[in-house]
């Protein structure tokens, strides 16, 4: 999944957020039993690639992704594996996008 958001913040302030992004956004999603454990992220320049992994239960699903940090936006791409089976990507979509928006205020 691809999600495009626009910032007028400067590229290190944009990087900070996008780094907090991934503790927040990704902290139990809404409405769903949903755990998440094992995080980690590693910068190579502008771009933070990410990995945690998903529990439901006694299942693991693992999601990673990319954030890329320009200075006009962050370009955010995001493989729920199968986990994306069990949600609606659009509502795991509006899902991350709200929660990022809500850290550029």
């Amino acid at each position: 999944m691809h999600i495009t958001i626009a910032h007028t913040k400067t590229v290190a302030q944009a990087m900070q957020v996008a780094d907090r992004s991934i503790d927040h956004v990704f902290k139990g999603l809404p409405h769903t039993p949903i755990q998440i454990v094992e995080q980690r992220k590693k910068w190579a320049g502008q771009v933070m690639e990410f990995g945690l992994t998903a529990k439901l239960g006694f299942l693991k699903y693992p999601i990673h992704g990319k954030v890329e940090v320009t200075d006009s936006r962050f370009a955010i791409d995001v493989e729920l594996g199968l986990l994306g089976k069990c949600l609606p990507e659009g509502q795991a979509r509006q899902s991350i996008e709200t929660r990022f928006r809500g850290l550029l205020s």
